[in-house]
């Protein structure tokens, strides 16, 4: 049977031992040392010069003294007897006076140990509240709410990533699955992606790292309304809705705004920076553009009123608000010459129709359909 315990090494005694005393003493002398242990200091190489009685310290860096060739250990002084050396075992734990922390030996080294006395917590390698945290996922939380509140007059959350190409971004899942994404994923442009499955992603909006473009991939609903084909409406006591298009590039070609169906442009409305206009334009059902049925010019700063006006009753006016007449020109009206062979049938244009006429006889003149022929309207004879 070993004369020693096995951890701290203090002295049994033996069956018949003379003077039991010492030996009793000597274990408690050790248990006195090494019990609840506080110390002064970890980070001085030589011994105090006034030491008191049981003052104990880890021996710093560089000893000298009576202190060589113990740094690391546990010293004790007792008087009468001087110092007493006790080397640590892996997992010891000390409060260290001085600096009002815990330290802990890890086999070679005494480290700070967790939270002590409002020191902070350095280099934990994980962290979990109410869960368990991992190699990935090295900081782990489990709770109804997250609270990140200022310390000054503002919080900012910062996520850092390494280079342009990698990932700093806020994921949300359900049941672990990825749903929803914003961030910087790939490129130093700011994204936000949606999923419906957690594995296949749709990028709903990107916005370009030096603000030159933004792009909506994906429809934008306000105020969804299907019952009444109502997609897009607004509260505001003005209009159902209000967009401004402004293209501020330097070299603007045109704003638009286009409509299609099945993926396929239909229709697009245009302001053509160059020449101060106001486009209509039609596409096919491929997409092809066939023309511009309405196309509207502006004087650039000069004024311009009424180039344009239908009024509630259908009436129209150009160049100024119609009058009784359904068609009210302020100006001059030009009908474009047609000769004879190209003027449609009198009665399929009906009674009333005008024109024309390039080659009428006794020359080019306006002519009127009666319903049946078209005549000129100096001798009301047949053009």
């Amino acid at each position: 049977m070993s004369e020693v315990s096995a951890v701290l090494s203090l002295p049994y005694i033996a069956p018949a031992q003379a003077q039991k005393h010492v030996t009793h003493n000597e274990a408690l002398r050790v248990l006195d040392a090494l019990v609840q242990p506080t110390v002064g200091s970890r980070s001085v190489g030589d011994p105090p010069a006034n030491p008191d009685h049981g003052e104990r310290h880890v021996v710093g860096p560089s000893a000298s003294g009576a202190w060589a060739g113990r740094s690391g250990d546990i010293a004790v002084f007792e008087e009468g007897t001087g110092w007493s050396f006790f080397a640590p075992e892996e997992g010891w734990v000390v409060q260290v006076r001085d600096e009002d922390i815990l330290c802990a030996y890890d086999g070679s080294d005494w480290t700070q140990l967790g939270l002590y006395a409002g020191q902070p917590i350095q280099n934990v390698p994980q962290l979990g509240i109410a869960t368990a945290a991992d190699d990935i996922n090295r900081l782990a939380v489990s709770s109804d709410a997250t609270l990140l509140n200022h310390a000054g007059d503002g919080h900012q959350l910062k996520i850092n990533k390494a280079a342009a190409a990698d990932t700093a971004s806020l994921l949300f899942q359900t049941n672990w699955g990825g749903r929803a994404e914003m961030g910087t994923t790939g490129s130093d442009s700011f994204a936000i992606k949606v999923s419906a499955d957690g594995t296949t992603w749709t990028d709903a909006m990107s916005i370009a790292a030096d603000g030159s473009a933004t792009q909506i991939a994906t429809p934008v609903f306000i105020d969804e309304d299907l019952a009444a084909d109502r997609l897009i409406s607004s509260t505001d006591k003005h209009s159902y809705l209000t967009a401004t298009l402004n293209n501020s590039h330097p070299n603007p070609v045109a704003s638009s705004i286009q409509m299609g169906f099945g993926g396929v442009r239909r229709y697009a409305c245009l302001v053509h920076a160059g020449f101060e206009q106001f486009n209509i334009t039609a596409y096919d059902a491929s997409g092809v553009w066939k023309g511009s049925p309405l196309v509207m010019e502006f004087p650039g700063s000069a004024s311009m009123n009424n180039a344009l006006y239908i009024d509630k009753n259908s009436r129209v006016g150009i160049g100024r608000a119609p009058g009784v007449a359904k068609l009210d020109i302020d100006g001059i009206a030009r009908l474009k010459p047609t000769a004879k062979a190209a003027l449609p049938s009198a009665s399929s244009v009906g009674a009333g129709g005008i024109a024309f006429v390039s080659d009428a006889s006794g020359g080019a003149q306006p002519a009127y359909s009666d319903g049946t022929d078209w005549r000129k309207m100096s001798d009301n004879q047949p053009v």
